[in-house]
């Protein structure tokens, strides 16, 4: 990727649109960016960075804390960026989320983030659009097409200030998580996730059929296969056994059950011939009832003979009294009759003075009608006067109230419009405290930063102090211990001859001087030092060499990041002229007081938006209530000519009508209850006509009712007579004593018949019950009823018997059939358990390898980047040399690391001066540095040579040269023009002066009261 413009509008301490056109540096540029501390050097990465990521840098401000505090409200903060990729040219523009004025009214609003992601052509016109709006696809589109997330793009492409040395510290893990995405190598963790899934797939089987097999052993109690085999061969005799038994018992039982069957009919015979019996002698019971229904039907014959003569009677005498009942009602209604018709006539006599009343009040009602409709003048004239009234009065009311509402929004918009002029006034210095607020925030900075460098200079001056300390011992001792082991030495070399003297024989040559005499051998009483004890001597020497040797590192680098300080302090000291003589305190007190007064301005700045709006409201509600009462004024004149003709008109009403009749509601009620009486006295003389005719009539019909009633009952009288004198002679001729008698035999058919087909059915009974006792009796001679007891009591021994033999057949049967369905499954349990065993000697062995489960505890796509790393750090070692003369190497880390902590990507350095390999996080932080960058350029020569997917063109080094001698900075800035040699864009930021010098294209960042801004020198 290659920068080609960068646009930055009120982002961080630009207030407007600062652009960088990275064309105008030249073809593939080595330059610096330059500015004073503060002035937004650093502000240029962000902005790429936030334009590519929406994050910055260095992760301590979030993209939303980048707008600049000087911008005017109706200035948006937003980063457009143009870079070249692959060949192609895009563009992308980020606003983050913000606060902006609002486009209608006053006040602000919330601008939403918002990322749109463009593809340019040739022309630098959009090609294609390829996100409109949505920051995420944005960022997930950038992500895309660079190959690089937002961390990654830091630690290769950018080196913030102060986390230049993440790339180079980081661990194992962290390491192949860039370097993965940089080369691509997913593959390989794919395989190792597959293998290890197919792998983990295949141990659950063989786990699975593990606890099927131990459930199959627990559900039949064995703990093996030989156990279930011996079991089976045991129960199969048994079940064999059991099932003759169950045999032979079946044919006892079947035998027995078909003798209990016969017993049971010849024991229902017998009962059979009882019950036949005990019928019999029911039947004979029955017989003198039978004998009396039979005289019953004897005398229900006779009494049949006579039966019409008494129905003669019946007839007749019911007649009689029928007609003696009629003949009573008919004389009750005459009698009724005479008395309704002299009721009527008394009456009728009433209606002369009937017609004299009804003649008055049809006169009455003339008079009334005439009155009514002048009462309908004078109503209808009350109720329009009444009206007007009532109108008239509201009228009055409201503009009564609209003069008091006019006085109250008069005398509210004077409040208003004073307070308004007094919150002007407060608020016209807000510019200046808003300056001054700027202002203080970089003082309070400043002094902090002088503070906390202050702080940390007389820290580590402390801790220089006690290395140097520390360092004096630890010489001293590495002396004592080299003086021990020197004399240790001279001790052993002069203890030789008396170490030889110990083994000297006679006869035998001396190895020293070659005589076979020894007159004098070499004795010493001191304890002879050993080669043990010079071997001690000399590691306590080396031992205590090399901890002076780290002190001494440490004393140096320590004395090295001193020494940065002290130059940072001073620098600082440079620029706070304007503070010397403030403390923080003071400064941070003013700071708080200001930004209190701002945050209350704030609130009165909205209190005076609202004032105005409500100026506005009352200016409209006062025109609106003038207008109001001057229409209100109109009504009220109106109102008061129309009530005064109404007042006439209804005064000469009241004088044609009298005063009792002038309310309309009063006189139509008069009107109605005459009427009433009207139509009652008509009613009433036609009803008294009608009631006299009609009482006439109906006396004349009961009278002759009455006479023909009496002839047709003295007719009926008659014939009773004669029925009586007929009944009496039949009576007297028959067998009955008594008409009490004839009664008691006489029977209707319906009982005849019931008495009829009882007989006949007790003789048919009779005779049938009879034949069946004789049959029964023939078919038993001879034999003897069985005891059912006994033989059901035999039946049920065997039957109990044979279930109990049944039963244990079962279960035994059942039993053989679990332990044999146990085995088979077993077996085929078994025979998968071998299967998937088999096939995880395979598969869990190329996982374990694959996944890094083995040896040095390196997964298969942490060997292939192992590889990968030892080229880049080839290619990081050549230039690493160069800057450190020589010195450094960086190599590759191939021990484990302990316990389970992933390994095979850990760094160390080459130390040629010592001879030694070290961790590089002993690195000074100039070495640190030289490491870093080294590393850097290396991974971007290598990645671009195994891949072009991802193009590392371009490399930002923020700060990290102030950290280098003068020597180790003139190789620093050889090594970075190499490498823009080679087609690589190259942009460094410090304030080293030095640079200045060396590096003639620059990008100046110039820093002001009221914002920075952008220089290119070139």
């Amino acid at each position: 990727m290659k920068p080609i413009k960068l646009s930055m509008t009120a982002f961080g301490p630009f207030i407007n649109t600062e652009v960088i056109d990275f064309e105008a540096l030249g073809e593939n540029p080595l330059f610096l960016i330059n500015g004073t501390t503060g002035s937004g050097k650093t502000t240029i990465l962000d902005a790429i960075c936030f334009a590519l990521y929406g994050q910055t840098t260095g992760k301590e401000r979030e993209a939303m804390q980048m707008r600049c505090d000087f911008a005017p409200d109706d200035l948006l903060t937003e980063v457009e960026f143009v870079f070249e990729l692959g060949g192609e040219l895009y563009q992308i523009k980020r606003v983050p989320e913000q606060e902006r004025a609002k486009t209608k009214g006053e006040g602000t609003t919330k601008q939403a983030a918002s990322a749109e992601l463009n593809r340019l052509d040739a022309s630098r016109k959009i090609a294609q659009n390829l996100v409109a709006r949505k920051v995420s696809d944005a960022t997930q589109m950038i992500e895309q097409l660079t190959g690089l997330q937002v961390d990654q793009f830091r630690q290769v492409m950018v080196l913030p200030q102060g986390q230049f040395r993440q790339l180079l510290m980081a661990d194992s893990k962290d390491r192949e998580k860039i370097f993965s995405q940089l080369f691509e190598t997913h593959v390989y963790k794919r395989i190792e996730d597959k293998l290890r899934a197919q792998a983990s797939v295949v141990a659950k089987k063989v786990q699975g059929l593990k606890d099927q097999q131990e459930g199959v052993f627990q559900n039949v109690g064995v703990e093996n296969l030989e156990a279930l085999e011996l079991i089976i061969n045991q129960i199969k005799p048994e079940v064999k056994t059991l099932k003759a038994e169950l045999a032979v018992k079946n044919t006892a039982y079947l035998e027995s059950v078909k003798a209990f069957e016969k017993a049971k009919d010849l024991e229902k015979d017998f009962q059979n011939l009882k019950q036949q019996e005990e019928r019999f002698e029911a039947l004979k019971q029955q017989e003198s009832e039978i004998k009396q229904k039979q005289e019953q039907l004897s005398l229900a014959a006779v009494a049949e003979k006579i039966t019409s003569v008494f129905s003669d009677l019946s007839k007749a005498k019911n007649a009689y009294e029928e007609s003696s009942t009629q003949l009573t009602a008919i004389e009750e209604r005459h009698q009724t009759a005479v008395t309704k018709l002299k009721s009527a006539e008394e009456d009728l006599l009433k209606n002369p003075q009937r017609q004299i009343e009804l003649d008055k009040k049809k006169e009455q009602i003339i008079h009334l009608k005439s009155y009514q409709e002048k009462g309908e003048v004078l109503n209808k004239e009350s109720v329009k006067l009444k009206a007007i009234k009532d109108n008239f009065v509201a009228v009055e009311k409201q503009f009564t109230e609209a003069q008091v509402a006019l006085n109250n929004l008069l005398q509210n918009q004077e409040t208003t419009d004073k307070e308004k002029a007094a919150l002007e006034a407060q608020l016209s210095n807000e510019a200046t405290l808003k300056l001054r607020l700027q202002t203080l925030s970089d003082q309070i900075k400043k002094r902090q930063n002088y503070e906390a460098l202050d702080t940390k200079i007389a820290t580590l001056t402390q801790e220089l102090t006690e290395l140097t300390q520390n360092g004096k011992r630890l010489k001293a001792s590495l002396e004592a211990e080299d003086i021990k082991a020197k004399s240790l030495e001279l001790k052993w070399h002069q203890a030789q001859a008396a170490i030889l003297a110990k083994d000297l024989q006679d006869d035998q040559a001396c190895p020293v001087c070659g005589s076979f005499e020894h007159p004098q051998p070499a004795y010493s009483e001191e304890d002879l030092p050993t080669d043990h004890d010079r071997e001690l001597a000399q590691s306590a020497v080396t031992v205590a060499r090399e901890k002076h040797a780290k002190a001494q590192e440490a004393f140096l680098s320590l004395r090295s990041s001193l020494n940065g300080f002290k130059e940072q302090l001073a620098e600082l000291q440079k620029q706070w002229n304007d503070i010397a003589s403030i403390s923080l305190d003071e400064l941070n007190k003013e700071h708080q007081a200001l930004t209190q007064q701002l945050a209350l301005q704030e609130n009165q700045q909205k209190q005076l938006t609202e004032l105005k709006e409500k100026i506005d409201q009352l200016k409209t509600q006062i025109e609106n209530a003038r207008k109001n009462q001057d229409q209100l004024q109109a009504q009220k004149s109106e109102l008061n000519g129309q009530l005064e003709a109404s007042k006439a008109l209804v005064a000469n009403a009241e004088k044609a009508l009298p005063e009792e009749y002038r309310d309309l509601t009063s006189l139509n009620a008069e009107i109605q209850r005459v009427n009433e009486n009207i139509e009652a006295l008509n009613n009433s003389i036609a009803q008294a006509q009608q009631l006299q005719a009609a009482a006439s009539n109906e006396k004349t019909e009961a009278e002759t009712n009455l006479k023909n009633q009496q002839q047709a009952q003295q007719k009926l009288k008659s014939e009773l007579e004669k029925a009586q004198s007929a009944w009496q002679s039949a009576l007297e001729k028959s067998d009955f004593e008594n008409e009490a008698a004839y009664q008691q035999a006489r029977l209707d058919e319906a009982a005849l018949a019931v008495i009829k087909t009882t007989i006949e059915e007790y003789t048919q009974e009779l005779q049938k019950v009879s034949g069946i006792i004789e049959n029964q009796q023939a078919a038993l001679k001879g034999k003897v009823k069985p005891d059912m007891t006994l033989l059901a009591t035999q039946l049920q021994s065997l039957d109990d018997e044979k279930n109990q033999i049944e039963q244990q057949s079962k279960e035994k049967d059942k039993e053989l059939g679990n332990f044999e369905q146990a085995q088979k499954t077993l077996n085929e349990i078994s025979k998968s358990q071998q299967a998937e065993e088999d096939e995880y000697k395979i598969i869990g062995t190329l996982s374990n390898v694959a996944n890094g489960n083995t040896g040095n505890k390196i997964s298969l796509q942490r060997f292939v980047l192992s590889v990968l790393l030892d080229d880049v750090l080839i290619d990081a070692s050549h230039r690493l040399k160069l800057m450190s003369k020589g010195r450094y190497n960086l190599l590759r880390k191939e021990d484990r690391a302990k316990g389970n902590k992933a390994s095979g990507l850990e760094l160390e350095v080459e130390d040629s001066y010592t001879g030694k390999i070290r961790p590089v996080s002993t690195l000074s932080g100039g070495e640190s540095f030289m490491a870093s960058l080294s590393l850097a350029l290396g991974l971007s020569d290598v990645v671009q040579a195994y891949a072009g997917g991802i193009h590392l063109d371009t490399l930002f080094i923020d700060e990290g040269f102030g950290s280098l001698d003068a020597d180790s900075l003139d190789l620093a800035i050889r090594t970075l023009m190499d490498l823009r040699d080679t087609g690589r864009m190259v942009g460094i930021i410090s304030h080293v002066s030095e640079l200045k010098e060396q590096i003639p294209v620059r990008i100046d960042v110039k820093s002001r009261m009221e914002g920075s801004y952008i220089e290119l020198v070139n």
